[in-house]
Order: C-alpha cells, then structure tokens, then sequence
C-alpha cells in the first residue's frame, strides 16, 4: 500500500472498509519477480489494490446477502458461497475461498 502514493491516506481516511486480503500462497504462486515489478511500478500495482477493497463494510453474511460488491478499482467482485464459507470471482477468470472471515 506504501508503494502507492495516497492509497494509504485513502484507505485510513475512509469511515468503513471491507478488505479482500490473499493469503501468502497466493503471492508465492506468481511468477519471480512479480511482486518486484508491481512495487516499482506504483500504476500497474494501484489498481490491483484497489480491486482487493470495497468502500462499504460488510461482514461474511452481508458479503453474501449483498451478492456483488463494488470495489475502489471500478470494478465488481460478485460473491458466492454461504455467510461460513464465502466464494469471491473478481471476474478475471480466478476464483478464491474464504479463508478467515470478519477480522
């Protein structure tokens, strides 16, 4: 978040958040030097960011009842899944579980 100017002052001026934060394998599954790349060049890596926030803050049953949700990028994660076990596709043609919820 620090490679991005403002996106840290965005996110902690906001009143409510809901964050959709990858597991540490989801960043060890990508190519060498990925992440590297990314930091370096804070326009490819801000919209990445912001696809991974909602502007509202929702809890795992509210993710679920609200079905789809808008997220900082412009974009749409539509939610799938049961308020215990909640499903996100971001519509790039993957997929991810919920692993811990409401933190």
């Amino acid at each position: 978040v620090g490679a991005v100017d403002g996106l840290a002052d965005t996110l902690n001026a906001a009143p409510a958040l809901t964050v959709f934060a990858p597991f540490n394998g989801a960043f060890e599954a990508l190519p060498a030097g990925t992440v590297e790349t990314l930091v370096a060049n804070p326009d490819q890596l801000a919209p990445i960011l912001q696809g991974h926030v909602s502007s509202t803050r929702y809890d795992a049953a509210g993710l679920v009842e609200a079905g789809t949700v808008d997220v900082l990028s412009g974009g749409t994660v539509t939610i799938g899944g049961t308020a215990d076990a909640p499903t996100f596709d971001g519509g790039n043609g993957t997929a991810a579980t919920n692993l811990c919820g409401n933190v």
